[in-house]
């Protein structure tokens, strides 16, 4: 049964947030000293294979992505400046490292220097950040949460008020000047709370402020959660990027579900697979990368645009096509292999690798 909030019982949940805060903030400046610093692309952007003008290019995702808040960007690596453009790495990074968001659906297992248009590099967050308000609501967010334009009615120079975008939610925050930037260092996952139930439906923040926790797609779990002697449901929730504290309705909020079962896959084709470490080439014979997994890559392969005898292959950029196979209207990548990184073999003939 939940209980009446006591004052201790507020301050514990606003110290647990703000501890938080703090490990995600250690976890960056830990980041600062490796060095790596990764930056977010819109989905739907050119992926070239050199700056200039007429590059051989592909298209990173379905520009539908757009639609989807949780689904819009994708984390690349940042390597160099290449005046208009940059340079950049593509990584298959797992949410527990610290992203918020994935890289290039297609593209798991394969490390690629690319290029893309500084127009297409989205605002971030470069720090963490907490936004804490006098009705005792607050949200934070991690470093690298994506940022929309400033929205109108703003008075204070000093700070914005932006669409934030991330694990399927949206918000609308102040954001000060100092926190925004197009690349960043991530901060490790901190430690879960021990999870009380699941929340869905709307939270309020910040008096009139909302956010609809249905479409979550890092389902909110809850780590506290208490009635006020007013009859508000006070919440204390977190997804994977951000922690939040406000209010719902009661029916919003319940035990977790049960697990789901895994996918089966089912059905076998042959296709080609790339093993590990194996060197990839853009099909004019400029190298691009490599692999570091096996992938499957496709059905069939063709000849590339040089003398070497390297196969070549068109990966999907998007993460539902069966065993690397392209269909008409896919955006993919054109990549070429060595034959003897090339082996024959059955592979599912449902999504995944």
């Amino acid at each position: 049964m939940l209980a009446i909030i006591q004052p201790a019982q507020r301050l514990l949940a606003m110290g647990i947030a703000l501890a938080w805060l703090a490990a995600c903030s250690a976890s960056t400046t830990a980041a600062a000293a490796h060095g790596d610093e990764y930056l977010l692309v819109a989905a739907g952007s050119s992926l070239a294979a050199h700056p200039g003008p007429n590059p051989l290019r592909g298209r990173d995702g379905r520009t539908e992505a757009r639609e989807r808040p949780q689904g819009a960007y994708h984390v690349f690596r940042y390597v160099a400046e290449a005046g208009p453009w940059l340079e950049v790495e593509s990584v298959a990074p797992p949410r527990e490292a610290g992203h918020c968001y994935t890289g290039v659906p297609g593209l798991e297992g394969l490390r690629l220097r690319l290029f893309v248009s500084r127009l297409d590099v989205v605002p971030v967050l470069t720090r963490a950040l907490s936004v804490s308000y006098d009705d005792d609501t607050w949200v934070s967010f991690r470093p690298g949460v994506a940022l929309g334009a400033a929205l109108a009615g703003m008075a204070d120079h000093q700070a914005d008020r932006h669409e934030v975008a991330v694990d399927g939610l949206v918000f609308a925050v102040t954001v000060p000047g100092d926190a925004i930037g197009t690349r960043y260092l991530p901060a490790a996952a901190a430690a879960r709370a021990p999870v009380a139930g699941q929340l869905q439906g709307d939270l309020y923040y910040g008096h009139s402020r909302k956010v609809h926790l249905g479409n979550a797609t890092d389902a909110p779990v809850v780590a506290d959660a208490f009635f006020t002697r007013t009859g508000q449901l006070r919440v204390h929730a977190r997804t994977t990027c951000t922690d939040l504290g406000g209010v719902a309705a009661p029916a919003a909020y319940g035990p977790l579900p049960a697990a789901s079962a895994p996918r089966v896959e089912s059905g076998i084709i042959p296709c080609w697979r790339v093993g590990a470490r194996a060197r990839a080439w853009w099909p004019d014979g400029t190298p691009v990368g490599a692999s570091t997994q096996y992938v499957n890559l496709g059905v069939e392969g063709r000849a590339d645009d040089t003398m070497s005898g390297r196969r070549c292959f068109d990966v999907p950029l998007r993460p539902d096509r069966p065993t690397g196979q392209a269909l008409p209207g896919d955006e993919t990548l054109p990549l070429c292999f060595a034959p003897a990184d090339l082996t024959r073999v059955s592979c599912p003939a449902q999504p995944g690798r």
